[in-house]
């Protein structure tokens, strides 16, 4: 049996990286997540619902849902 060497995520992604279009794209998701997670947890910080943040700012639960997931 041929010994392999196992990859770690924090290994494949040190590879990526050194695609200059893949660590744009990454850079730009990772900055999303960030920005999803502060307002999530200022929401809850504030303990409002996603439904009462969104008539707050007079948009629907829907749509802060999307953004606190990062999808927006």
């Amino acid at each position: 049996m041929k010994n392999s060497k196992i990859r770690t995520f924090q290994s494949r992604l040190k590879e990526d990286m050194k695609d200059q279009e893949f660590k744009a794209h990454y850079q730009e998701e990772r900055q999303a997540l960030i920005l999803a997670m502060k307002i999530a947890k200022l929401r809850e910080k504030k303990s409002l619902s996603q439904l009462q943040l969104a008539k707050l700012m007079g948009t629907s639960q829907q749509a802060i849902s999307r953004l606190e997931s990062g999808e927006y």
